[in-house]
């Protein structure tokens, strides 16, 4: 791993390879190896996007109604911002308008499409019922300020023998005052708005989900997982945070390469 995209002076890498599992993996056990599907949703906002606070709002109510669904948002340029997010947008190369969101990366002919708020129910069920032949397991360790990552990857499909993974810390809730934090609302006057009489900009607005930091590489990092296995390892330092260890979330995405423009195969969180 070359590096590339890794937040300076936050952790040391610990990648290893494949280990072994003591006891023998025949084919009819791999076959046998279910694993849960986990969505992610990516929506792109600025707090300059009278438009978004609806989207925030329906994105957190299906996370909040189905626990297989989790986000990330990307914001695109103010204190709220992470440089990934530009990375991102240069890979996908397109007109980005908000709100508007990735869902598990899906692909279509021109690359990773972007989905509006009233396709995401949708969207997720669609994704929910693909086959997931990758298990995304998260487990953590704290040791005074080094809090030390653990990613364990496991495959059913024989085809798959390396996979990008992708692991990002988030704050969970952020608020803040003036420009930047207060979110611009074109739902004041509308009564049917779930943001209705809070002001053309609402203050004190609850950003959610912000990225704050990237483990991996920005393309993510290549696993091996020719025994159908492989695990990836990162001590953080969390003296890096600017708040409690307690208040962020480690989200960890896999893919069939490590490229920003590959589909997510799944997922995984764990709360810090």
């Amino acid at each position: 791993m070359d590096g590339i995209g890794v937040d300076d002076n936050c952790c040391s890498l610990r990648k290893s390879p494949v280990e072994d599992r003591l006891e023998i993996i025949t084919s009819d056990t791999i076959r046998a190896i279910e694993f849960e599907r986990m969505v992610l949703l990516e929506p792109f906002t600025s707090t300059s996007c009278g438009a978004c606070p609806l989207a925030h709002y329906e994105i957190e109510n299906l996370e909040a109604t189905n626990e297989n669904v989790m986000h990330l948002t990307h914001y695109l340029f103010g204190p709220l911002h992470h440089e990934y997010t530009d990375y991102v947008i240069e890979r996908v190369d397109k007109t980005l308008y908000t709100p508007l969101s990735f869902i598990q990366r899906v692909n279509g002919d021109a690359g990773v499409v972007y989905f509006g708020m009233d396709r995401l129910n949708e969207m997720v069920e669609g994704v929910e019922r693909d086959a997931v032949n990758l298990g995304v397991t998260i487990e953590t360790n704290l040791d005074a300020q080094d809090l030390t990552i653990d990613v364990l990857l496991e495959s059913n499909d024989v085809s798959l023998e390396s996979i990008g993974l992708t692991v990002l810390i988030v704050e969970d809730l952020v608020t803040g005052e003036g420009t930047g934090y207060d979110q611009r609302n074109y739902g004041n006057e509308d009564e049917n708005h779930p943001y209705f009489e809070q002001g053309e900009y609402i203050e004190g607005f609850e950003h959610t989900n912000v990225i704050r930091h990237v483990l991996s590489g920005f393309e993510g990092d290549e696993v091996n997982i020719e025994s159908h296995e492989g695990r990836w390892s990162v001590i953080f330092d969390t003296d890096n945070l600017r708040s409690d260890v307690g208040e962020y979330t480690v989200i960890a995405f896999a893919t069939e390469s490590a490229r920003v423009g590959s589909p997510i195969l799944n997922a995984g969180k764990l709360s810090l």
